[in-house]
């Protein structure tokens, strides 16, 4: 006896199906229509510039007794706003978060001399921040080299 989803692939029509190739991780997958003789790549075409995600102002402020930068990031068509503890007006070009795992956007900003510092209590985030500047808290991790231990 078939099952419901057994049915509705054996009476689904033959000009829908999608064949997914498989290859190993040294090609890129394709996906091939069996009606078409298209091939469209598995990975998307990377960003273009305009649509990438980029620090736009860093405004620092007092609550209370504390310090606190006022980070704003985005594209063109939309911005984002984070807070962080301290005075990181230094990193101005830099501040944006981060995920260490992949630091290439704080790399390919213009400023050219920007790093992804990862939190020392939660590891799986961080802050682009500039290298020659010393961080506005002493919650992330130091890069191997390039910046002045804070006093």
């Amino acid at each position: 006896m078939l099952t419901e989803i057994q049915k509705k692939i054996a009476t689904a029509p033959k000009d829908f199906e999608i064949e997914n190739t498989y290859t190993n991780g040294l090609r890129e997958p394709t996906i091939e229509s069996r009606t078409s003789e298209h091939k469209r790549k598995g990975k998307r075409n990377k960003k273009s510039d305009k649509d990438a995600i980029k620090p736009i102002d860093a405004q620092v402020t007092y609550s209370g007794n504390s310090v606190v930068t006022i980070a704003t990031f985005g594209t063109n068509t939309t911005t984002y706003q984070m807070n962080y503890t301290g005075d990181w007006s230094q990193h101005k070009k830099c501040l944006m978060p981060c995920n260490p795992k992949y630091p290439d956007p704080c790399k390919s900003l213009p400023d050219d001399n920007c790093t992804c510092l990862i939190r020392k209590n939660f590891r799986s985030t961080g802050t682009c921040a500039s290298l020659s500047a010393v961080p506005g808290n002493k919650d992330y991790k130091r890069p191997k080299k390039g910046v002045i231990e804070r006093k």
